[in-house]
């Protein structure tokens, strides 16, 4: 167990606080001092953690140990139709609402669930609606004390942390597939340009030839003959004359 008095550093007032001492020391006061308030809409805070517990630290700590936190002080003059209201709130929890009567000094008003052990966590007190009619609320200390976690806390915490790496893995997952498939896209995307830049090319080179060839002079045919249509044919009177002829 550990005490964080009215005093200490820690706490932070908001609103319209009074703070005086005792005049004589008394046993249900810690260290002789106390803090109140009679204005609606005062609050204060304090940081509480596992520092707080004055070395009484069991080691090893049980898995399933926790953290709680209890206010104390006191409650005066508070009519009997008209009892105070005071949120407190621990972390980002949801306020938890009270309706406070009288309570004589040196008593515990408050003390909240178990948070986990580790880290430090944020207590916040508000005051709605005190006034001098209303009555006064008195604050003396905190007591910080370690209890056991309950095991839907511990569950949840694991849950959270599977669900945690359930969605690093997924995610790390689903960037390497759009990486894959952004990289064949590319290479297709690539052999498809590069089929038609070669199937555009080809195609120029059909053309050149095409062209070449329309505009080339036509070929050398063979040469006419020179012989004149009486060269072809023989004449019968020279051939009787030769062989007339003696041998």
């Amino acid at each position: 167990m550990g005490f964080i008095d009215n005093r200490d550093p820690r706490v932070q007032y908001i609103g319209l606080w009074g703070f005086f001492p005792l005049d004589s020391d008394q046993e249900d006061v810690l260290n002789n001092t106390l803090s109140s308030t009679t204005y609606g809409s005062s609050s204060f805070r304090m940081t509480f953690d596992l520092n707080d517990l004055d070395g009484s630290i069991p080691d090893p700590l049980p898995e399933d140990t926790g953290l709680t936190i209890s206010v104390c002080g006191g409650i005066a003059n508070t009519p009997l139709d008209q009892n105070l209201t005071v949120s407190f709130t621990v972390d980002d929890d949801e306020p938890e609402k009270l309706s406070l009567g009288d309570y004589p000094l040196g008593n515990c008003y408050f003390q909240s669930p178990v948070v986990e052990i580790t880290g430090t966590h944020l207590l916040t007190v508000n005051v709605t609606d005190a006034s001098p009619s209303r009555g006064t609320l008195f604050f003396d200390y905190a007591s910080v004390n370690t209890a056991p976690l309950a095991k839907s806390s511990s569950s949840r915490k694991s849950k959270s942390a599977g669900a945690i790496a359930g969605i690093v893995i997924g995610v790390v997952v689903f960037l390497v597939i759009c990486i894959a498939a952004l990289w064949a896209w590319r290479r297709k995307a690539r052999r498809k340009a590069y089929i038609a830049s070669r199937a555009k090319d080809l195609e120029h080179r059909m053309a050149v030839l095409s062209a070449k060839k329309s505009t080339s002079p036509p070929a050398a045919g063979p040469a006419p003959s020179t012989l004149t249509p009486t060269d072809n044919k023989v004449d019968p009177f020279r051939a009787t004359q030769d062989e007339r002829q003696p041998s």
